[in-house]
């Protein structure tokens, strides 16, 4: 989170014309596609985002896919359609280029929020890319772009709820038709509890912080469609790790 936070600090440095206070900006996450140009002092990369739209000229960061290594400074100089294209030349030292960019790094953009737009733990995960489908109908349990864009308290209430819904109908189900999956969680919060009975006994409170890491540590989940059911279950036997404020 430290990581994500200084990011930001670094574009209200570097990107001219940009708002000096945090409160209307967000950060957006997007990997980059195999389509990488190598000129002869300079990078581009391209974006395919049909889900955000990304101002032109805006500024970025590329990072590698893990989010450890930074390696340089970007701007958006054209977009035809869904798809973006970012430069950074390799011989300006405001660029801080260091490293060449490779398919699927994460490229951090600062984004405007809408007016009065409700931006809380769904709309972090949200601008990473990150989606959430429920595991029966496998449908969307929000939508990136309507989060983004017209979301409210009572949407980001409602769709916690349909998370939580979600986690305890698969506890259930799997407790009376495949309960030899069941396990024993060894560490963390739940230690010593069956991971089924975590699931039957979700509650909004469970959803939040599991919401608030992956906000905290989005590498592996950025840019990808996710049951909730499963990741959860994957979080709560991983010992349910949070991010100490």
């Amino acid at each position: 989170m430290k990581k994500l936070i200084l990011l930001f600090c670094v574009f209200l440095v570097v990107g001219q014309g940009m708002a000096q206070h945090t409160e209307g900006k967000y950060l957006a996450s997007f990997k980059i596609t195999d389509y990488i140009l190598k000129e002869e002092n300079a990078y581009i990369v391209q974006v395919y985002s049909p889900k955000i739209k990304i101002p032109e000229k805006a500024i970025a960061i590329l990072y590698d896919t893990d989010i450890s290594q930074e390696k340089g400074y970007y701007k958006c100089l054209l977009i035809k359609g869904d798809y973006y294209y970012f430069a950074c030349s390799t011989d300006n030292p405001n660029n801080k280029f260091k490293s060449a960019p490779q398919p699927k790094d994460a490229l951090f953009v600062a984004m405007d929020k809408v007016p009065n737009m409700y931006f809380e733990q769904i709309g972090a995960i949200a601008a990473y890319g990150v989606e959430m489908i429920d595991t029966e109908k496998e449908e969307p349990i929000f939508q990136i772009n309507e989060v983004l864009t017209q979301w409210t308290k009572e949407k980001e209430e409602q769709a916690l709820q349909k998370m939580v819904d979600d986690i305890r109908l698969v506890g259930k189900y799997m407790k009376e038709n495949n309960p030899s999956i069941d396990q024993n969680i060894e560490n963390g919060s739940y230690k010593g509890k069956k991971l089924l009975d975590v699931m039957m006994k979700t509650e909004k409170k469970d959803v939040q912080r599991f919401l608030a890491y992956i906000k905290a540590r989005p590498a592996k989940y950025m840019n990808n469609q996710w049951k909730v059911s499963e990741i959860f279950a994957t979080w709560v036997v991983s010992g349910a790790p949070e991010i100490k404020k």
